[in-house]
């Protein structure tokens, strides 16, 4: 792990094409301290101590890392900003940088502000990196606080000491940087996505239960409609065979007589003095029959 605050710089002496890969030889102050197997950031970027001759040193980017940082426009001559990784102990003075580039940009503007600069950074948004005001940026390997936090780029101011001290001095319009976006940005900002998505596929299963539910209730509505339906062909056949009844004189004239006796007030269903269960269905099957 890194923190971003730059201890040197390292000259590039030499280029190795190997196979898809290349190596790098850089002269620097640093080489005498450094060790085969050690990560160091080269403009942001973690590569491995191979090997160590006198004051230079290897390292080598394999096609991946040269598609997705500056590394492999670099030319013999130029200089990248080093850093090596972070002791235990030590101070925390930038903010925590993986050196895992996330993607490069490019410098859109530089301005003389008479004691510092400020330089405009431009980037492809739509592979969903961001930035915040005032938040922290990775850039060749530098933190910097970001300033006109934009959709799709942002801009820096260079104090003096940044500014001589890093590859910044050699910047120009047109060039190409590495960019590593806060972890703890990216870290929330895939819990506000997987929250996101976890919140859709709810609003997916409540709307998938509403339907069930208005398919059921269509459902039920329409059964107690038939249901009604067949209630009221019934009492109108039943209506209709009352009519008939009492529009026929010798019908009407065994209901009269054998519907009262079953429904007066001397007892009811099989009362004293009233007709029982059978008699009546008997006499009444008389009448319908």
């Amino acid at each position: 792990m890194f923190t971003g605050i730059v201890e040197s710089k390292a000259k590039l002496v030499e280029i190795k094409p190997n196979q898809s890969n290349i190596s790098f030889v850089f002269e620097s102050t640093l080489t005498n301290e450094f060790k085969v197997d050690q990560s160091v950031s080269h403009n942001g970027v973690c590569l491995t101590i191979e090997k160590i001759e006198d004051n230079h040193y290897q390292v080598t980017s394999i096609e991946e890392t040269l598609q997705k940082t500056s590394l492999g426009n670099l030319k013999v001559g130029d200089f990248v900003n080093l850093e090596r990784s972070m002791k235990a102990d030590a101070r925390f003075d930038g903010h925590i940088v993986q050196g895992h580039v996330d993607q490069i940009g490019f410098c859109k503007k530089i301005t003389d502000l008479s004691g510092s600069w400020q330089v405009d950074i431009e980037y492809d948004e739509t592979l969903g990196n961001i930035t915040v005001e005032k938040g922290s940026i990775c850039l060749n390997g530098i933190s910097l606080t970001v300033i006109n936090s934009k959709e799709n780029g942002f801009s820096v101011a260079i104090i003096p000491y940044t500014y001589e001290h890093t590859v910044f001095h050699t910047f120009q319009v047109g060039d190409t940087v590495n960019l590593e976006f806060d972890i703890v940005g990216k870290y929330i900002r895939k819990m506000s996505k997987d929250r996101q998505t976890a919140l859709a596929d709810t609003n997916i299963v409540l709307s998938e239960t509403m339907t069930a539910i208005n398919a059921v209730k269509a459902f039920t509505n329409e059964w107690f409609e038939v249901r009604r339906y067949k209630e009221a062909e019934e009492n109108f056949k039943l209506a209709a065979e009352a009519y008939e009844v009492l529009s026929d004189p010798q019908k009407k004239a065994k209901y009269d007589q054998y519907g009262h006796q079953a429904f007066d007030g001397s007892g009811g269903f099989g009362g004293h003095g009233g007709m029982n269960m059978d008699d009546i269905f008997s006499q009444f099957g008389d009448i319908f029959g």
